[in-house]
């Protein structure tokens, strides 16, 4: 299982192989066509009133949710890619951040409502791993650094902050408190003016993985050199 998102009490998924969500009584997993054991959906997101799902993965993995058949439907992308990272708005516009490892190269991609796909950003030379938006900007990581979006619809970001090591995932309860994890025993807060950077309170070097925020509290899961779960 690669992740775990709950929006609410009756609306909770979790992603691996295929998306599984909790509607309050019970587990219900989505097969959809186009599903194999490699395409390893990484990332899910969903509206509140779920009528708006995207879960992604590896090896060109995006499906959308149709919530008049309950079920989820494979989208078809323009570049072959694995994708990483999903968000959206309230209204069903969705951001997918997908790349090529094997040169470097990202696409965000802006899924409408009705499931029109759009390229909306393109990156050389940077992996982009999560994405987010902040007072209408859109920022991102790529490898330890932090960026935002310049200009919309241009291809120039701005250099934001850089991490001791890779940060893996980022979460924004609010516009004054996102957390991002690294690779390199450390993570980072931003309180609405500035980041700060801080070592975990753990006696061995940790790669975290994920992170959860629960109103004051932050779980963070990830792993040492010795492959102790955290």
């Amino acid at each position: 299982l690669w992740d775990a998102k709950a929006f609410g009490p009756d609306n909770i998924w979790i992603c691996g192989g295929s998306p599984f969500r909790w509607d309050g009584t019970q587990w219900k997993r989505y097969p959809y066509k186009g599903f194999h054991f490699n395409s390893g959906i990484r990332d899910i997101w969903s509206s509140a009133d779920q009528m708006h799902v995207c879960a992604v993965g590896y090896k060109r993995s995006i499906v959308l949710y149709s919530p008049e058949e309950d079920t989820f439907k494979w989208v078809d992308m323009p570049h072959d890619e694995h994708f990483y990272d999903v968000n959206g708005t309230e209204d069903g516009t969705i951001y997918v951040a997908g790349g090529n490892p094997n040169n470097g190269d990202s696409h965000i991609y802006r899924i409408d409502p009705d499931g029109t796909v759009n390229t909306w950003l393109y990156l050389q030379d940077m992996l982009v791993m999560n994405t987010w938006f902040l007072r209408d900007t859109l920022y991102l990581t790529a490898g330890r650094t932090i960026y935002r979006l310049a200009k919309e619809k241009t291809n120039l970001v701005w250099h934001v902050t850089i991490a001791a090591g890779l940060i893996t995932e980022v979460e924004m309860t609010g516009p004054n408190n996102i957390i991002a994890v690294t690779e390199k025993n450390t993570f980072l807060h931003y309180n609405g003016s500035t980041w700060k950077e801080m070592p975990f309170p753990y006696p061995k070097s940790v790669y975290a993985t994920d992170l959860s925020v629960v109103g004051k509290h932050v779980f963070i899961v990830g792993y040492t050199p010795e492959q102790y779960c955290l």
